[in-house]
This record gives structure tokens, sequence and C-alpha cells, in this order.
């Protein structure tokens, strides 16, 4: 599917009539979709801009939902997800953990809204401010405080179409930081799919900013998916 969708190319546009309805991705499908949106980046990781493989991994997405909804004979008459505009409404539900260490983390009030810098693929402590390119992601809806952690932990959802973004982003950067000494020593030491398997599992996890309500500053923070 991935090669067909580089065959194709990234054409097609969702259709700007009417307002999708949010609706929730759950369950393995999702860890699918990541570790094959994951491929697709690294299938065309030289030369390419993130908003060309963005729309590249919206399109295999949409056509791994569809593939899926034919193998289970879907015939529910009202599907929330029909078309490319639906699945950009889509939501994924994430765990969300401050990271902050200047005494403000550790404080989530009800609809804090999420962030996240496609320039820099993670946003620092010292990044407290907003600009043009920090992006509105999603929100955590209901957090609590956890003495065990010395912080509170939310949870939320974030946009699928954005999700693909990070996604994207965050393999080109692992991708930037391994040379080739240290591929080459990791083939030889038989430690590939150690690496692997190592790198898939921290994928799950994204640096992202916070902001609660009435307040203008942006927290560090970390999100997990909850698959």
């Amino acid at each position: 599917m991935r090669g067909e969708v580089l065959e194709k190319g990234a054409t097609e546009n969702p259709v700007e009539s009417g307002k999708p309805q949010p609706w929730l991705l759950i369950g393995p499908l999702v860890g699918v979709i990541m570790e094959n949106v994951q491929k697709l980046a690294d299938s065309v990781r030289e030369g390419a801009s993130l908003d060309v493989v963005c729309g590249l991994g919206f399109q295999l997405v949409d056509r791994m939902i569809k593939k899926l909804k034919t193998d289970l004979a879907w015939t529910q008459p009202q599907d929330s997800c029909q078309s490319l505009q639906q699945l950009d409404a889509g939501l994924v539900r994430v765990k969300m953990r401050p990271s902050g260490n200047d005494g403000r983390a550790g404080v989530i009030k009800p609809l804090a809204r999420l962030y996240w810098n496609p320039n820099k693929n993670e946003n620092p402590p010292e990044d407290r401010k907003g600009n043009d390119a920090t992006e509105f992601i999603g929100l955590i809806t209901t957090g609590s405080f956890r003495l065990t952690n010395g912080s509170s932990v939310g949870f939320g959802a974030v946009s699928l179409k954005k999700l693909i973004s990070m996604i994207i982003s965050q393999r080109w950067a692992e991708a930037a930081h391994v040379t080739p000494d240290q591929a080459q020593d990791d083939k030889q030491a038989g430690l590939a799919e150690k690496q692997r398997e190592k790198k898939a599992t921290a994928a799950c996890f994204f640096h992202v900013s916070y902001r609660n309500k009435n307040q203008f500053l942006l927290e560090p923070a970390r999100i997990e998916l909850v698959l």
C-alpha cells in the first residue's frame, strides 16, 4: 500500500463541504498506522518536504482504514470515516506528563491545550513563548496529581493528521542523529534488531508544550500514545 501511495502521489485534497464530526481512533490499529507511517518516512526521507510526505501518510492511513473496513464487511449506515475529510477529524488518545523543572510543572487544569513545533521536533523548557511555527494539536480533558510521580498525569486526544506529521518529523530527526559508523557498528554487533525495537517503543513518546486555560506561557511536556 505504501508503494501505491508513492506512485499515485499527493494529488487528492479533502473536499471543503460541511464540517465533519470528531471521532476517536483506538485499538491496535494505532500502532499499525504508526509503524507504516514510519516506514513511509524512511522511504522518502531524502529531498522531500514534510508537507508532501504528510499528505502521502494521510492517504496511506485512509487506504488502511478502508481496507480494514472491507475485510470486516463494515456495513454500518452512519459511518464517520468515509473520506479524507472525515479522516481529517480523527483523534488519537494520549497521556501527558509535564516535564518542566521550574516549579510550575505538575499542574494540569481542565481543557489544557497541547502544542507542537514542527521546526524543532520538541519544545525545550526555555521555549516559553508561542510563535507562528507552534501548532495546536489537541486537548487534555482530564487529569490528576500522582504523588508517586510528583506531578500530574493528564489524558486527552490529539489530531490524527497532526500525529502523522509528528511521527514523520520525529523519524527524520532520529535518522539525522545516526552516523554511518554507528549504523555499521550496530550491524556488526548484531544489535540492529534490538535498536529498531527500542526506537519503535520510544517513538510512542513525543515532546510537546501545553498551556492551561487563561495562561499565556507554554510549559514543556511529553505525550504518550494510548494504544
